[in-house]
């Protein structure tokens, strides 16, 4: 009895042993790693925003950064003027990358619904206070609601797709997507250009709900280096779909003389293929919106596609998009609006100008209360007929 009392002390003392010197093994190993990783690995992390400066839009913008998962995102407080001869308007960009004040903490008494889209919904040539998403906002407050402006310029489906985290952080109660006229031609850039850029390697720093506290894995480069090892061999559903589409052909003669009158044209020959690789993140978007109980709520506009007197084929690409986006949104049961009427009724009314800023893509600060006005009485219709 006395020998294997002690048989069996030797043996856990042994196992004592082993393990003691796995992991004292193991953190010299993870030690060094990390030192390693400290030497040769670089941090791919927010930048620091530019000084406050006087910017042409369309040129290269140094206060947005390029990044993987999110594409591309204004850097966080950065603040510039944006000008050209004929406006000049203020960009003060809140911690999350969003152009606007900060994202407070969700009240309990109010709902949140916030509205996502490119330069249109962002505001380009306006001031913040005289975007749609604004003034639809002022027209919510007395029902409790409150309306953020998710707005990015460059955006497009591929682009909210890859963004659905940053916009499930800001808590949504309802979520309003709208689609604009040149969303395919941004979509297929995107897909061309997305791998090229570096993985940002802490993206909760982009959302509302940021963990402000230490945290050791934030702080290893080794953990860094694993976590882009892993990125760069699992790619997400929308990484996936990113390879599948730039492997699909989207030009042939027709599209190459149509790209002579403006590049976001779409020719009728590949419009049907285009949408297809289009609707794939929108299916996504919508699935996702669903899966968290969030009602979404789509609106289409088309601005140059619609103005009188152009040639044909922007007429035709404006229609076409706006039938395929009204029946992918029957489809999904989603509520479907397009300003196409209005922008008509407008265009037949007031001089373009009135709508459209001068020498620009753009809609003016009246077109945006247009727009806040035929939205906000949308929802109203809708409302009533729910009832």
């Amino acid at each position: 009895m006395i020998n294997k009392e002690i048989s069996a002390k030797q043996k856990k003392s042994q196992i004592k042993l082993y393990i003691t010197l796995f992991l004292t093994t193991s953190i010299f190993i993870i030690v060094g790693c990390e030192i390693m990783a400290r030497l040769f690995v670089k941090e791919n992390k927010l930048p620091s925003p530019p000084p406050h400066s006087k910017i042409d839009p369309y040129s290269p913008n140094p206060y947005l950064m390029g990044m993987r998962p999110f594409m591309h995102s204004h850097i966080p407080k950065a603040h510039y003027l944006q000008s050209r001869s004929y406006y000049a308007v203020d960009y003060s960009i809140n911690s999350s990358g969003f152009r606007g004040p900060e994202i407070q903490p969700k009240s309990k008494d109010i709902k949140r619904a916030i509205v996502i889209g490119d330069s249109i919904v962002e505001g380009h040539g306006c001031e913040f206070r005289d975007t749609f998403a604004y003034k639809l906002g002022e027209k919510a407050k007395p029902f409790n609601w409150e309306v953020l402006n998710l707005g990015v310029q460059g955006a497009s489906p591929s682009y909210f797709a890859a963004n659905i985290d940053r916009y499930m952080a800001a808590e949504p109660d309802a979520a309003f997507i709208m689609i604009f006229e040149n969303d395919l031609y941004d979509d297929r850039v995107q897909e061309k250009t997305y791998f090229d850029k570096p993985i940002l390697d802490n993206p909760s720093q982009l959302y509302q709900k940021t963990n402000k506290s230490w945290n050791l894995f934030n702080q290893s480069r080794f953990f860094t280096l694993i976590n882009r090892v892993s990125h760069q061999i699992r790619k997400s559903e929308i990484e996936q779909i990113i390879i599948e589409n730039k492997n699909i052909i989207v030009e042939n003669q027709e599209q190459i003389n149509l790209e002579k009158i403006a590049k976001w044209l779409v020719a009728p020959s590949m419009f049907d293929n285009q949408w297809k690789m289009s609707q794939k993140y929108l299916d996504y978007i919508a699935d996702t919106f669903t899966e968290r109980k969030i009602p979404i709520f789509i609106v289409y506009l088309s601005l140059g596609g619609i103005i009188p007197g152009q040639d044909k084929s922007y007429l035709t690409h404006a229609n076409n998009f706006n039938h395929k986006v009204e029946d992918w949104s029957k489809s999904k049961n989603i509520p479907f609006l397009s300003l196409i009427p209005l922008m008509n009724e407008s265009f037949n009314k007031l001089q373009v100008t009135d709508m459209m800023i001068e020498d620009d893509g753009h809609p003016t600060p009246k077109a945006h209360q247009m727009f806040a006005n035929r939205i906000f009485n949308w929802l109203e219709e809708l409302g009533s007929t729910n009832k």
